[in-house]
């Protein structure tokens, strides 16, 4: 089987029809890739969670699309490859691509969108919008949705001085004590 059919790089139109081998267009690709360069002769099938994210983002790229819908790319990957994902995304947005990205990952996202729209899960509706400078340092975006403000830490620190009652319950010697 031939190398670029294995990696799921395919040289053929939508029509199954090959089309002219583009080796600038890949090899242009894959630069954002290291790793898979490194991989070129192996099955998509045998290349680890975060290389087979990669693999999709590289396969989406190969038509030069105008747009770029990426679902969760950093969903299940290790900090290394989240970290790589987002550099991939900023260098493809300063190339001018557009990039409409859905991800759990809020604070990275909103550091490097210049516009972001807050969907609330339950209902789908757009509950914020503005620019990602804007959200990102908006007040209820941060107590929300970043795991910051007055609620968060008031429910950590509630959380915490609970632990702290039981751990010191566990380890009272006075057995009477304990309730």
């Amino acid at each position: 089987m031939p190398h670029h059919a294995q990696t799921g790089l395919h040289r053929e139109n939508l029509h199954g029809q090959p089309v002219q081998p583009v080796p600038e267009r890949m090899a242009r690709v894959c630069s954002g890739f290291p790793v898979l360069l490194e991989r070129l002769g192996e099955a998509a099938g045998r290349l680890s969670g975060g290389q087979q994210q990669m693999l999709a983002i590289a396969r989406g790229l190969m038509p030069q699309p105008k747009l770029l819908i990426l679902d969760e790319p950093s969903l299940g990957l290790s900090p290394i490859r989240v970290t790589e994902i987002f550099r991939l995304n900023e260098a493809l947005r300063a190339e001018g691509l557009g990039i409409l990205l859905a991800e759990q990952n809020a604070r990275r996202t909103l550091a490097i969108a210049d516009r972001a729209h807050v969907i609330e899960s339950e209902s789908g509706r757009v509950a914020l919008s503005g620019s990602g400078a804007e959200l990102l340092h908006n007040p209820e975006v941060a107590a929300r949705y970043l795991g910051m403000g007055s609620d968060a830490g008031s429910a950590a620190a509630g959380e915490r001085e609970r632990l702290a009652a039981q751990l010191r319950i566990l380890l009272d010697p006075e057995p009477n004590h304990r309730q």
